[in-house]
């Protein structure tokens, strides 16, 4: 899998890999999202064996075989997908008695290198053209890192390197086009800005039509951000407008969920607000504390005073504090859905109550503005709601069966409303999946 690196200056393909991604015609990049470190492949597995024969005495009476075989590894890095399953089948083994601790960063690597190999995977998968048999169809992926690793507490800052980053991508994808190539973008959580940045660059350089899709899933983003009215960026930093890039690509797809705790209530915090968690609560701290005397005709501070009083802010904090996030999320269910919903209903109530927008991967796009109703009938903009099967941020990275088919094949594998080619599959093979319900603009 080629990938640009965190720290390089200027991403560069080898001769060979434009080679490659020429006589394939297209290629699609795949953009990490926030707070992922830079990690490494898995190194391959060399040899699984059993040292001794088990007596019987060992031998698990549910399973049939204990989990007694010893695994080896080479020093050679392993660049595509892998499972216990897989592994079993390689080496004709059961998987019940592979080693318990073979788990995905074993044997799939570690940080964004972890990401790349799962989406690689699930968009060959979707494809319904790859089953882990015949693998000279396989397509590889381009992974873009970039340092998105600034700490959970500091998501301001990826903003920054979000930014810094696009212009790097910029140069790749003039490359590509001067190459001759078909560019398609997979995007999540504030990959999108760095995806948004770019295109929004090429835009305003008439770079028209350089990409030709790009699947924005989970924005991290404002839901006006691909407006053409600067007016309706209400962002502290007023960086949450990028109104040249629907001009540098065919076609965009929102994929969203309102089951995405993530971008509710800690994404406004942080875009509109422009405080963490910790951050508001230490101001208010302060401020009781009269530690802060001169910030109380500051407007920001008025507000988050504001919400530490509003019953509605504390019955949502209390929603995500309650067992904490993972906690939450780990439910399962009517009480999930029941949860789910009541989350959804608070987080709209604060959203509406101080003028605020919501995450473009929270809601989908803004449909009361004029530019975004026209692409959405035009076919420009296409709305791919996942709420019903979207539950938490990183919820397509290991799909579901509903997120392969509602996700990946309906929307960005699919003969009518996704990629046109992707690798060397045969786009007429491609799922025709027709959405359960289409989006109708307001």
């Amino acid at each position: 899998m080629s990938q640009t690196s965190q720290h390089d200056n200027e991403p560069q393909f080898t001769p060979e890999e434009i080679a490659y991604f020429k006589a394939m015609g297209n290629i699609t990049l795949f953009i990490h999202g926030f707070n992922i470190a830079e990690g490494q492949y898995a190194n391959a597995i060399e040899t699984v064996k059993r040292d001794e024969v088990p007596s019987l005495a060992d031998v698990d009476a549910n399973a049939g075989v204990p989990n007694d075989l010893d695994v080896s590894w080479s020093a050679n890095q392993h660049k595509v997908f892998d499972s216990r399953d897989l592994v079993a089948e390689r080496f004709e083994c059961s998987e019940k008695a592979l080693p318990l601790d073979l788990d995905d960063e074993k044997l799939n690597g570690s940080g964004v290198h972890n990401w790349f190999i799962h989406m690689e995977n699930n968009l060959n998968l979707a494809t319904n053209q790859f089953n882990y048999t015949d693998w000279t169809k396989y397509s590889r992926i381009v992974g873009i890192g970039w340092p998105g690793d600034v700490g959970v507490l500091n998501y301001i800052e990826s903003e920054t390197k979000a930014d810094y980053s696009a212009l790097n991508l910029y140069k790749l994808i003039i490359e590509l086009h001067q190459a001759g190539v078909e560019i398609n973008i997979v995007a999540h959580s504030m990959g999108c800005r760095v995806a948004l940045s770019c295109l929004n660059q090429l835009g305003f350089n008439h770079c028209q039509n350089y990409v030709k899709h790009v699947f924005l899933w989970q924005a991290a983003v404002p839901n006006t951000a691909l407006s053409t009215d600067r007016t309706l960026d209400q962002t502290r930093r007023k960086n949450g407008a990028f109104i040249y890039a629907t001009q540098a690509v065919e076609c965009i797809t929102v994929l969203y969920s309102r089951n995405d705790p993530i971008l509710a209530m800690p994404y406004w915090l942080a875009t509109y607000v422009d405080k963490t968690p910790s951050q508001l609560w230490q101001d208010l701290w302060r401020s009781q504390r009269s530690e802060l005397p001169a910030m109380h005709d500051n407007v920001i501070l008025k507000q988050l005073l504001q919400l530490a009083d509003d019953n509605d802010f504390k019955a949502l904090v209390a929603g995500y504090l309650d067992e904490g996030i993972e906690g939450w999320l780990g439910i399962t269910g009517d009480i999930r859905q029941h949860l789910a919903q009541q989350l959804r209903d608070i987080n709209l109530k604060l959203v509406k109550r101080y003028g605020l927008h919501t995450a473009l991967g929270h809601d989908g796009p803004y449909l009361e503005d004029h530019f975004i109703q026209q692409q959405i009938k035009d076919g420009k903009i296409i709305l791919a709601d996942m709420t019903p099967w979207g539950f938490g941020h990183s919820y397509m990275k290991i799909p579901s069966a509903d997120v392969m088919r509602h996700g990946y094949q309906q929307w960005i594998m699919n003969q009518k409303y996704g990629m046109k080619h992707f690798g060397c599959y045969d786009p007429s093979k491609f799922p025709n999946y027709q959405p359960e319900k289409q989006e109708k603009v307001r």
